[in-house]
């Protein structure tokens, strides 16, 4: 852990306008080295070897004292291990319980192999009490799922997430930019659901975007003023 720790300070870049700026977008109350985001990956994939479980419980229980960095690289490096999914999972939950902030969340997830257990997970943190928890959840789906009968199950699970933090109507109105890009119609057909903030925020999202053709957008923000009604999900699959 000590060595994990020198590496850590090598790597900070001691730019202290750079620490003062990432605090302020991570709105983190963990203390900032100033290691860049690239220098962190390489330094995850670098330490794992022989036994990522043990090497990463360790740091997970080290990382109790919270330095924003120590904590990012152990959501990377169970990213980049080769565990089984079950560990993964396991070591996941004991992770998201040191996160403050949503660098740490939406650095740290990839893309996963099609797999019950892990959609499991992510529903389950749809309905934590911890903020950066549901976030989890969220920018996990919107990660991972791209065919169209999960979408559908994506926008009812949404619509019984009872958490409304910023960092979470944020990744609600992220993901519904995102996959309009691939399921325009059905995803404009799930926005009455959404509260008016969280709809007009994904609508400004896609505007944003260049994904989205012109005459896409002109019908985009057309929608960003209109009143919707709450529609039920399963009438439009």
């Amino acid at each position: 852990m000590n060595e994990i720790d020198l590496a850590l300070q090598k790597l900070a870049c001691g730019d202290a306008a750079y620490i003062e700026f990432h605090q302020r977008i991570t709105n983190t109350q963990q203390k900032l080295l100033g290691v860049r985001l690239p220098d962190l990956r390489r330094l995850a994939r670098d330490l794992l070897g022989d036994d990522d479980y043990k090497l990463i419980k360790n740091l997970v229980k080290f990382s109790e004292v919270k330095i924003y960095e120590r904590v990012l690289l152990t959501g990377l490096m169970i990213n980049y291990a080769r565990l089984d999914e079950a560990t993964k999972i396991h070591l996941t939950r004991e992770y998201l319980r040191l996160v403050d902030s949503w660098g740490q969340i939406d650095s740290t997830i990839a893309r996963q192999p099609s797999s019950e257990a892990w959609w499991d997970f992510a529903l389950e943190c749809l309905q934590s009490p911890r903020e950066l928890t549901v976030r989890y959840g969220v920018v996990w789906l919107m990660k991972n799922v791209n065919d169209i009968e999960k979408l559908y199950k994506v926008f009812r699970a949404l619509t019984e997430v009872k958490h409304t933090g910023y960092y979470v109507k944020m990744a609600i109105a992220w993901l519904y930019a995102e996959v309009a890009v691939k399921h325009y119609q059905p995803t404009l057909a799930a926005l009455p659901n959404l509260d008016t903030w969280t709809r007009r925020k994904a609508l400004t999202k896609m505007l944003e975007s260049r994904r989205f053709t012109s005459q896409q957008k002109t019908e985009i923000r057309a929608l960003r003023d209109v009143s919707f009604a709450p529609i039920v999900l399963q009438s439009i699959i």
